[in-house]
């Protein structure tokens, strides 16, 4: 009932009578003139301001839904409205939710009195349709996203987590200038205009291909460590992140930094040991990858033995180190809640990586209902390019 009488409630660009209107009961609690000064007419009021002195009017609306019946019964007029300041005070004093959903209710726009129907145009279609279609078009078209995001707040607040889901830092540059975009943002306050940062949802740092020119080389000085913490400091709803090429002497730097709500890890080629025990992820952990790395027994053991992890794949670029995995098979009998292991060998052709893969089943023995041997071609264009396969493998299992 509150939420239908704001909608119906007139905001002319006239001077809001005091008196009630009993075919309006809510018009009274809207302030007569525009109380930041100047002109009283409502569009010379900043956006922010107006969504603070429609709150305070919700405020009242929660205590007066039962306004109309009393005026009828010849009840004493209720106290007027509020002054802007303590719309203010009320405004910053209550909660993060609160205003949050007071943002979202009042946001949509207003509907116009007959005089001001040359000013604005009300919505004839629904606004879930509008939303649609916004979204569609940003899904179809990221960089028409990207120009659409300037059209108000509300289609921007829309399209951020349509345009920010998947994001590919494949260059050092690329990291700088993301790290320098979010810090526009202030950290932790995302109320009414949320961080860029904070909708990614995977993120994989590092070069997708083995052959393209890239300033991310393994062991490379060139990687920014404290812009990448940045970074995974801000991305608080990640849930699927890639560390490729980062070398093994490196890997402590930012296995510290992981987000504790991440969901699928991907490292490789010859990460760092992975101590799961000190992870701050490890809870939430559901699928690791990793690519071209010996692993002690005991690293092995935490990760299939941890009671959150569902998916471990090995990726392997040459068939002479598949034999690393399948030392290791007697590890999954010992798994509790372990979905799957995939063990992916890479040759010139899947033909050769199905051979070599039949070979080492007929060597071990196995349980075959969670142990799956996935053979795979390293060759992209014609060249020897593993960390491109990499790179397509995470594209279509982060979908």
């Amino acid at each position: 009932m509150m939420s239908q009488a704001l909608s119906d409630t007139v905001y002319s660009c006239q001077d809001i009578p005091p008196v009630v209107d009993s075919s309006r009961p809510y018009q009274h609690l809207l302030p007569s003139k525009c109380p930041f000064g100047g002109s009283p007419r409502w569009n010379c009021v900043s956006f922010i301001q107006r969504q603070r002195i429609l709150w305070s009017a919700s405020l009242q609306l929660d205590t007066r839904r039962g306004l109309a019946d009393t005026q009828q019964l010849g009840m004493s007029e209720p106290a007027p409205p509020p002054h802007a300041a303590v719309a203010n005070r009320r405004w910053r004093s209550s909660s993060p939710e609160i205003r949050r959903t007071a943002y979202l209710r009042f946001s949509r726009p207003s509907k116009l009195s007959s005089e001001d129907s040359s000013d604005a145009m009300e919505h004839v279609l629904p606004m879930e349709i509008i939303r649609s279609v916004f979204e569609y078009a940003a899904t179809s078209d990221h960089a028409a996203g990207a120009k659409l995001c300037r059209v108000c707040r509300t289609v921007r607040l829309w399209l951020l987590p349509i345009l920010y889901d998947r994001i590919i830092l494949s260059s050092a540059t690329d990291i700088q200038r993301f790290a320098r975009a979010q810090m526009v943002y202030p950290e932790n306050d995302h109320l009414v205009e949320p961080a860029p940062a904070s909708v990614v949802r995977k993120l994989w740092i590092g070069p997708a291909g083995t052959n393209k020119q890239n300033d991310l080389a393994y062991g490379s000085s060139s990687w920014p460590f404290t812009l990448i913490h940045q970074i995974l400091g801000r991305c608080a709803s990640l849930s699927a992140l890639a560390l490729v090429n980062l070398s093994q002497g490196d890997w402590f730097k930012l296995s510290c930094a992981l987000p504790a709500g991440l969901q699928s890890l991907t490292l490789g080629p010859v990460h760092g040991r992975v101590d799961w025990r000190w992870l701050p992820c490890a809870a939430s952990l559901r699928e690791f990858v990793t690519m071209d790395t010996y692993m002690m027994d005991e690293e092995i053991q935490q990760i299939v033995r941890s009671p959150h992890i569902r998916r471990v794949r090995r990726h392997y670029t040459h068939g002479d180190r598949v034999s690393l995995a399948f030392d290791q098979l007697e590890c999954v009998a010992k798994a509790p809640a372990l979905e799957k292991l995939e063990i992916v060998c890479c040759a010139e052709t899947e033909e050769c990586a199905a051979e070599i893969l039949e070979g080492m089943a007929n060597e071990y023995k196995y349980d075959t209902t969670r142990v799956a041997l996935i053979p795979r071609s390293h060759m992209r264009d014609s060249q020897y390019d593993p960390i491109a396969l990499l790179f397509q493998d995470w594209l279509t299992l982060t979908m």
